[in-house]
């Protein structure tokens, strides 16, 4: 679903162009807005029109009011049928999050409104298709958590589960991410977040990491954590190298001898192997396989070994323009919330 079609069909709440092209950032990238993101997007001050904005939200009930200090409120877009109409039913935006979290989606959203004419990609389908069709990535390669159902007998896999903002630039084939620090005591959790995206990061040409930060002081840990993790000399071993080698040993001794020898587990996996593997990248990677051996192609099948990740994965910061003092927030920025 593109974003005219969600801006379409919020339209048949009664909102106008403006407030439903405003609903389909504020509830895809955050799931929560304050009055005065409403206005800039807009390009309005308070009045009747955030005014008429937030009575129709509350009569449709798309919106539950949060209270906040200073007579603040923050708005929390968790309405299963406004997420039915922008075609993500089951979007976590519409659950329930702790004050941090609030915090760094409103921080989020900022970020966002900012930036309008760059290409956004906010949901975990429109992640998955830019890496998987548009970058030609295995999906073994990003970032996935899984999930067991209560009995245990199930797997569910997520992808991109903490929701970073993601976008491109014009023709540029940079692809860009941010990382949101609402203020946590230590960048243990940036730590993390750098490491589950390594192996995407390796797997592009070019990237930049914005470090989206509450303060100043927040910015040189990050950068220094940075150049740390991702000029690692020792690498993970790659998801799918295991099962690659496994394909071109089959491959081979199919050419060799036929299907004769193989089991019927065998023939599956062989099967299912040369679907997933076929194009001339991997006939070029099996052909000096074949003459050199597996680790003739290592850095083909891992780059993350590469030493040019470190030119080509940047970090570059964002310190926010206001403070949300609404959170209680112990540091100061140039405006208020």
């Amino acid at each position: 679903m593109t974003d005219e079609d969600r801006v379409r069909n919020l339209k048949t709440f009664g909102y106008t162009d403006r407030e439903a092209g405003f609903l389909v950032q504020a509830a895809l990238h955050s799931g929560y807005f304050l009055r005065r993101q409403f206005c800039a997007a807009i390009g309005r001050k308070l009045g009747k029109a955030p005014d008429a904005f937030i009575s129709r939200l509350r009569n449709e009930k798309h919106v539950k009011e949060i209270d906040m200090r200073y007579r603040r409120r923050v708005y929390s877009l968790c309405s299963k049928v406004m997420f039915e109409a922008l075609g993500e039913p089951d979007n976590r935006n519409r659950r329930s999050h702790d004050a941090q979290t609030i915090k760094a989606r409103l921080m989020a959203l900022d970020y966002v409104l900012g930036r309008t004419e760059m290409r956004w990609f906010p949901t975990e389908a429109d992640k998955v298709q830019l890496f998987t069709e548009d970058f030609g990535i295995e999906k073994a390669h990003l970032p996935v958590w899984r999930y067991s159902s209560k009995d245990g007998k199930r797997t569910t896999l997520r992808w991109f589960v903490d929701r970073p903002l993601i976008f491109t630039a014009g023709s540029e084939s940079t692809v860009h991410f941010c990382f949101v620090d609402p203020g946590y005591r230590t960048i243990e959790a940036f730590a993390s977040f750098v490491r589950n995206y390594r192996p995407l990061f390796a797997r592009l040409a070019a990237s930049e990491l914005t470090y989206l930060a509450c303060f100043e002081g927040q910015i040189e840990p990050a950068r220094r954590l940075f150049r740390r993790l991702i000029t690692a000399t020792t690498t993970p071993g790659d998801p799918i190298a295991d099962e690659l080698i496994a394909y071109f040993v089959d491959r081979k001794e199919h050419a060799a001898n036929g299907l004769g020898c193989f089991d019927q587990n065998r023939l599956d996996r062989y099967r299912e192997s040369r679907k997933r593997f076929q194009g001339t990248r991997f006939d070029e990677l099996f052909e000096r396989w074949k003459q050199l051996g597996e680790s003739a192609v290592q850095a083909d099948i891992n780059p993350e070994a590469r030493t040019e990740m470190r030119t080509n994965c940047t970090f570059t910061s964002h310190v926010v323009a206001f403070n949300f003092g609404l959170f209680g927030s112990l540091y100061e920025a140039t405006q208020g919330d």
